[in-house]
């Protein structure tokens, strides 16, 4: 996962709540007595972390938690009228077959949302920079864009693709932890040896100067998608 950082306020920060508000009170309705915006982007002209945090002030009783494959939903036909999936689309084994199945339990006129990284769209990523043996292996489970947008139309949803990119210079010593903890899935999947080459190459640059920096891309794809 990428190192979050600080950014300027930003003031559709109180845009994005708004819109996530109004999703949370379409799902849960008046179980919940209020939804506030908490944190440093509810606050004007303070810097933060672009990480929109809320907070439910009721307990909600009548939530169940299910758990299930993507690809065979434990759900009767048509169930639900908001469907969230983020940074998972790409664990799903059978893609077609999730896909299938998040179109049978929509109901008419819901909404799918797909969020993850655009790995297509990032070949710089600093992970690759030092592991490019994880770019192979996530090539292998992402979808490039064009084949989820004609997926998704295929299935009768209207569907909607944006990708935000951005690239920066980072310094290698802020991402060191993430190497060293492996907590990034293709880390996992990539080989010891290959692994251990490229957290070696990381600590040695970082040794021979603690302000190195290489250049770094990262993007994330949204996918905004309502069934027709």
């Amino acid at each position: 996962m990428p190192v979050v950082g600080l950014e300027s306020y930003n003031p559709d920060w109180d845009v994005q709540f708004e819109i996530e508000k109004e999703r949370i009170s379409h799902v849960i309705g008046n179980e919940m007595i209020r939804i506030e915006h908490i944190g440093s982007t509810s606050v004007e002209g303070l810097g933060a972390k672009p990480i929109i945090d809320i907070m439910l002030k009721e307990k909600v009783e009548s939530v169940t938690l299910v758990q299930g494959y993507a690809e065979s939903m434990p759900f009767e036909t048509e169930k639900f009228d908001y469907i969230s999936n983020n940074y998972a689309f790409h664990h799903f084994e059978q893609k077609q077959k999730a896909l299938d199945e998040i179109t049978r339990v929509l109901k008419k006129g819901g909404v799918y949302k797909l969020h993850n990284i655009a790995i297509h769209d990032m070949p710089n990523w600093w992970v690759y920079h030092y592991f490019p043996s994880a770019y192979y292996e996530d090539v292998k489970r992402f979808s490039q864009k064009k084949v989820i947008f004609n997926e998704l139309l295929l299935r009768g949803f209207e569907v909607k693709v944006k990708v935000e990119y951005k690239m920066e210079e980072i310094k290698v010593a802020d991402y060191i932890n993430h190497g060293e903890n492996r907590d990034i899935s293709a880390l996992t999947l990539i080989s010891d040896k290959n692994y251990q080459t490229g957290l070696g190459r990381m600590r040695y640059d970082i040794s021979e100067n603690p302000d190195k920096t290489i250049m770094n891309d990262f993007a994330e794809l949204f996918c905004v998608t309502r069934k027709l």
